[in-house]
């Protein structure tokens, strides 16, 4: 899993790089990584994060209001209380070109 923070003029604050469970459907990954940025975000007492992340349709399960009745819905309302912790929290799409480092930096927590 790779995460990195930007400030708000775009250069970056910090990286972490971590091995997490192996897990096969994209969509969990994402989700998985978005909960660890979620608890990194809260140890570094960040009070405005925006999430970026190139799963849209992950995007539209945090954004949505209908619960869905599923384990990733679970998850999904599980990480939405997450976000409502925040001062400000957004979850935007970014295109894969441009979610290179954390790629990266997600195959170095695989070793590799």
């Amino acid at each position: 899993m790779g995460v990195v923070t930007h400030h708000h003029h775009g250069d970056a604050l910090a990286t972490m790089a971590c091995q997490g469970k192996d897990v096969v459907v994209a969509k969990l990954a994402e989700a998985h990584n978005v909960r660890h940025a979620l608890r990194w975000a809260n140890k570094l007492n960040l009070g405005k994060i925006i999430i970026e992340t190139d799963c849209a349709s992950l995007i539209t399960g945090l954004l949505s209001d209908i619960a869905l009745n599923s384990k990733l819905g679970n998850i999904l309302s599980y990480y939405k209380s997450m976000m409502a912790s925040f001062p400000y929290c957004h979850v935007q799409h970014t295109r894969q070109t441009r979610n290179v480092v954390a790629h990266k930096l997600a195959k170095r927590g695989k070793g590799k």
